[in-house]
């Protein structure tokens, strides 16, 4: 069925008659609400289309709705397993703006979208690529799941959360107890609440902040995965086997129970923590007065005075050295492993990296190479840029 060059002034109907077939709507504007009930897969196609709201409300199969040209979808709401695309869009053209998922069933995007609210317990929601601005959720159970070629800037949540996949994560606010579990390649996470529950199982944080307010989180860092600095300011005990570059520690109470150190602790003046069964900042020995030091007779020094240590130069990098280089333990290929790269190079688009002799791919938003290699390839860590 195809309705072109139309205005509708009320609402459009797509209902169960269509049943698997396929609709175009091509430059039609409708100002009411357009509601799908039927069609399915293969089903709905906008064509330099203007719809102000659009509602799928099929339960038994997905609905697949494409957006081309110059179309703009106001406001999506989904109570129903949908499949939304973009594609070939004008460079302009909105496609879809604000998509509200009200439905456990699994709901797939691809392309970029301004909002997305998740507020349907146990929703699940899955962006194969693109971008997504931000993502608010509201309900508990939610899934995210970020693919390798997906980023989303900004996700805030104020009940339990689970991330996966391997998408780009510019901020994550976890703003709930919890429990959440995390997984992916972090910019930023911020802990909110107290009581907060936190697994990262895999990939990187360039910064995780506990706040002031956010006493006694628990933290544990998971096989494979690194946290570059870790600031806490809230009471917080951290337990894993991850690995921590820096952490800086603002606040008593803490307690990092790793398997292996942090690279780097910094403590706020006046501040005690326990660090893998060591209290830090280490005490003192008391000195001994010149009362209480034995005496030794004096002999004249033969020695020549020993020459002052230089002080060793700073390391230097290129700009193809590797700065990171994290093995990720989703396995999309069996016999494969998924790695990810980044370099010293302040613009890196410009290089190629290889793992293995297999090219990694960019994402130009991060600045990392990332892609899916041999298992002995990946663990040998011979990495190759040019």
């Amino acid at each position: 069925m195809v309705l072109q060059n139309s205005l509708i002034t009320g609402n459009l109907y797509i209902t169960d008659a269509v049943t698997e077939g396929a609709v175009s709507l091509i430059n039609v504007e409708v100002a009411g609400e357009a509601v799908i009930s039927g069609a399915g897969v293969n089903s709905v196609l906008m064509q330099d289309s203007l719809l102000q709201q659009l509602t799928i409300t099929r339960q038994d199969s997905p609905v697949r709705v494409i957006c081309q040209g110059e179309t703009e979808v106001s406001a999506a709401l989904l109570q129903g397993p949908a499949v939304l695309v973009e594609d070939e869009l004008a460079e302009e053209a909105a496609g879809f703006a604000v998509v509200a998922v009200e439905t456990p069933a699994e709901v797939m995007l691809s392309g970029s979208f301004t909002t997305v609210h998740l507020s349907e317990a146990q929703a699940r929601l899955h962006l194969a690529a693109g971008i997504i601005d931000k993502i608010l959720v509201a309900a508990s159970g939610c899934q995210v799941n970020a693919a390798a070629d997906a980023a989303v800037t900004a996700l805030e949540t104020t009940a339990p959360l689970t991330l996966v996949g391997q998408g780009g994560w510019q901020e994550v606010v976890l703003a709930a107890a919890g429990p959440h579990q995390l997984a992916g390649i972090f910019e930023k996470i911020s802990i909110l609440a107290q009581d907060t529950e936190v697994t990262l199982s895999s990939g990187s944080v360039a910064k995780l902040v506990v706040a002031q307010d956010a006493a006694d989180v628990s933290l544990n860092l998971q096989k494979n995965c690194q946290v570059g600095q870790l600031e806490l300011n809230g009471k917080t005990k951290v337990t894993g086997s991850g690995i921590i570059a820096q952490a800086n520690i603002n606040c008593a109470g803490v307690v990092i129970a790793t398997e292996k150190s942090p690279g780097k602790a910094v403590l706020s003046k006046g501040v005690t923590a326990l660090v893998c069964g060591t209290e830090l900042p280490k005490k003192e020995e008391p000195v001994k007065t010149a009362a209480e030091r034995p005496k030794t007779p004096s002999k004249p020094s033969t020695s020549k005075p020993k020459p002052k240590p230089q002080p060793e130069p700073k390391p230097t990098h290129k700009p193809t050295d590797v700065k990171r280089y994290v093995i990720g333990d989703k396995v999309l290929v069996p016999g494969e492993l998924t790695v990810t790269v980044e370099l010293y190079a302040a613009d890196p688009s410009g290089y190629t990296v290889e793992v293995g002799g297999v090219k990694l791919k960019y994402n130009a938003q991060y600045k990392f190479f990332f892609g899916s290699v041999e298992e002995n390839a990946a663990r040998r860590g011979q990495v190759n840029v040019y």
